[in-house]
């Protein structure tokens, strides 16, 4: 017993077929079939079977077996070729997807080192301003130079289009534009910035930072009474 169990689970699987031209195939097999047996009978028998193939229906003879065979062998080879192609494109589409993302990285790589390498010059002018700062007292020369590293930051900050805002104060709240951090009474009214804590900016048409500002509360109580 255990042999046979054996030897069964050597066999090979037996290969699965398109089940629609194995039922074509096998129809042709009993359709020879039925031929030799009909050459075998005797005449009277064979006139018999040819009165119940007559009245039969849905029968096909074999060149319309044959045809439907090729038909089918044709539309399996076309199927085949079009899931190739499409696995093909699916392929191209992803490898070009990952083409497009990859130089995408390498354009905003390639402007960051241009960006970065502006700034260096920052670096390089407050070396030189803490290097004369431990040489000298004088404090208005150390201003100046403060004046001149800012000036040349901002412009470096210009020519890579990032601007500040204007100046809020006295201007009315705007939370597309402000962030308000703190609210304390003022002779402005209710709504209208104070004082900025740190500027904002713009990159082209979009915030960049939005500013941190102080908004009034409006005049202290102790003002409207004195006003009354």
């Amino acid at each position: 017993m255990e042999d046979k169990q054996k030897n069964a689970g050597n066999k090979p699987l037996r290969k699965a077929y398109n089940k629609t031209i194995d039922f074509a195939k096998t129809y042709l097999k009993n359709g020879e079939a039925k031929n030799m047996s009909k050459k075998n009978q005797p005449e009277g028998a064979i006139e018999d079977e040819n009165i119940e193939t007559e009245n039969a229906e849905n029968t096909f003879d074999e060149n319309e077996v044959s045809e439907m065979l090729e038909k089918i062998e044709k539309l399996t080879k076309e199927r085949d070729e079009a899931k190739e192609t499409m696995l093909r494109n699916v392929a191209e589409l992803e490898n070009f997807r990952r083409r497009s993302m990859r130089e995408k990285d390498e354009i905003v790589q390639y402007a960051n080192e241009r960006l970065l390498f502006k700034f260096l010059e920052i670096l390089d002018t407050l070396d030189k301003a803490i290097e004369a700062g431990k040489k000298s007292t004088d404090y208005a020369a150390l201003l100046q130079g403060l004046e001149m590293l800012a000036a040349k930051t901002s412009k470096l900050f210009e020519e890579a289009g990032v601007k500040p805002m204007p100046d809020p104060v006295g201007e009315d709240f705007n939370v597309d534009l402000m962030e308000a951090m703190l609210m304390t009474p003022s002779e402005l009214p209710e709504g209208k910035v104070f004082g900025v804590i740190s500027r904002g900016y713009m990159y082209g048409e979009k915030v960049l930072r939005h500013a941190k500002i102080i908004a009034s509360s409006g005049p202290a109580p102790e003002a409207k009474a004195d006003a009354e």
